[in-house]
């Protein structure tokens, strides 16, 4: 469409009105820097804000890590878990493996430093695929800029360092690629996907969430020969299912096969998990980004009801995008991605349409963003250090150092929050981690019950036979094993406490009377 507009508006007028088409066409170079800077702006900005996150917080990243160093050491992939007490060893895989190795690596080149290089150099990435989509099907420049930057800041509460933002960026690529599939009618376009879903699936578990959509697409025109419905559709079911066996099968090309889909499947059917995990909950509506998403869902609606002729894809894409965001904070990428989309094409453009900046332009955008984002971390004191140093308020980084000087031994109680960094810090087995549904349902629900100190919170056997617990210094169960004689407190910061059990009393030996000699001998 853009594309069209823009050929339309510099052909020569069939009525000779030059001054008329002159007057349409914005093409100063004044106008052409504005619109440079404006870009500069947005990128610049959404590195700003992620500058602002504190990835050694993160409670998944350092298991995440310990996963990529137990797989260096070892040079293997594990297929039981190698960090926890639980016994025997359960079944477990490393689906995200390469996003593992990637971050280990940058932590390893640049410690903190680059695992909020790889936050910063994702999200940028995924605006920049956002903000191609948008610009694409919408030839105002504003408003694909305003798309693009409502989508990306709806969120920002997932700029971490986490595998989903791989997710992200290759969903919205992939709904650009559809997209251009089903306008053009080539469905060659969607070869693309399987190169792509070759190393998603390596990358991060949903990639599952990128075979529904592509699944409802090739579903689209056998839909459409029992349904009574006006558009005709222009790629053949045949070739679509094709396009989706080729990516079933590409993501098989793993270290577990079709084992990843067997953990998939656990991951989905722990309702117990789903329900005591924040991150798995739906919206709560405390922040202007969840009002930023209903809003984007809401004018998608909206748009789509006043076409004069309904699209069964778009429909059935936005009524996915609803049912997988609102039922989960953590996936409502999927409904933004969605209703950018939707937005983007079918918001009225300007009449007046510009002229696309020269390619030599996008350098220097790129040059420009990159300066403000190292002349934004210099002030902002962005450093190794610093980062440490936000990590301390919220991790046990103090409690850790001092039971390694200490040589205290496990077994370890600790919190669900700081499993992770205590499997990377202490190398010790945890009772349990961010592994959620590893665990289950029934031994996250009793850690809870253990830490918040509620009736019958020593009948915990991880913590029976512990002999070290580390956990939050004004957490109700570090009060209440203050009072417990079996442990004795040998360290407590503003962030942690430790407590070691006290060694069993040694008994005395029975005194043996002595032997009295009879009389006569």
């Amino acid at each position: 469409r853009y594309e069209r507009r823009t050929m339309n508006s510099f052909a020569p007028s069939k009525t000779g009105e030059s001054q008329s088409l002159a007057s349409r066409q914005p093409s100063s170079r004044a106008e052409m820097i504005a619109r440079a800077i404006v870009i500069v702006v947005l990128y610049a900005s959404v590195g700003i804000l992620c500058l602002r996150t504190s990835p050694g917080t993160d409670p998944d990243i350092w298991w995440q890590m310990s996963s990529a160093r137990w797989m260096l050491q070892h040079h293997a992939f594990p297929h039981h878990d190698p960090f926890s007490r639980l016994s025997p060893s359960p079944h477990w895989i490393a689906y995200s493996w390469l996003f593992e190795i990637i971050t280990y690596s940058a932590y390893r080149l640049f410690s903190l430093l680059g695992i909020m290089g790889y936050v910063v150099v994702m999200v940028l990435a995924i605006l920049a695929v956002m903000h191609r989509m948008a610009g694409r099907l919408q030839g105002d420049f504003l408003k694909a800029v305003l798309l693009a930057g409502a989508g990306i800041f709806s969120l920002s509460p997932s700029f971490t360092p986490r595998s989903w933002l791989f997710s992200i960026f290759f969903f919205v690529l992939q709904l650009d690629l559809l997209h251009r599939a089903r306008s053009s009618g080539r469905w060659q376009k969607l070869l693309w996907l399987l190169p792509i879903y070759a190393v998603w699936a390596n990358l991060h578990i949903q990639f599952i969430d990128g075979l529904v959509v592509l699944a409802a697409t090739a579903c689209e025109p056998l839909l459409m020969r029992f349904w009574p419905w006006p558009e005709t559709p222009r790629l053949p079911a045949g070739k679509l299912f094709a396009i989706l066996g080729g990516c079933l099968a590409v993501t098989l090309i793993n270290p577990y096969g079709w084992g990843i889909y067997h953990s998939a499947y656990g991951l989905v059917t722990e309702p117990g998990v789903i329900n005591q995990i924040q991150e798995l909950l739906a919206m709560p509506f405390r922040s202007v980004q969840n009002y930023l998403v209903l809003a984007l869902a809401v004018g998608a609606a909206a748009a789509l009801a006043r076409r004069k002729q309904p699209d069964l894809w778009r429909v059935m894409l936005l009524l996915m995008g609803l049912v997988i965001s609102f039922r989960s904070q953590r996936d409502v990428w999927f409904l933004v991605a969605i209703a950018v989309m939707i937005l983007a094409e079918e918001l009225p453009a300007s009449s007046v349409v510009l002229r696309p900046l020269p390619k030599l332009a996008w350098p220097a955008i790129a040059a420009a963003v990159v300066a403000i984002l190292f002349a934004a971390g210099a002030i902002m004191h962005v450093n190794d250090a610093s980062l440490r140093a936000r990590m301390s308020k919220k991790m046990p980084v103090k409690a850790a150092n001092f039971i390694l000087k200490k040589h205290y031994p496990g077994p370890l109680f600790n919190t669900y929050g700081w499993g992770g960094y205590c499997i990377w810090k202490l190398r010790m087995p945890v009772a349990i981690d961010g592994r959620a549904a590893l665990y289950g349902e029934k031994r996250l629900d009793r850690s809870i019950h253990t830490w918040g100190g509620l009736p019958k919170w020593s009948a915990n056997p991880n913590l029976k036979t512990a002999r070290l617990v580390i956990g939050p210094s004004k957490a109700p169960l570090i009060q209440l094993l203050g009072l417990k004689s079996d442990f004795h407190q040998v360290y407590k910061g503003k962030v942690a406490a430790v407590f070691v059990r006290n060694a069993p009393a040694k008994a005395s030996p029975a005194k043996v009377p002595l032997r009295q000699t009879p009389p006569g001998h």
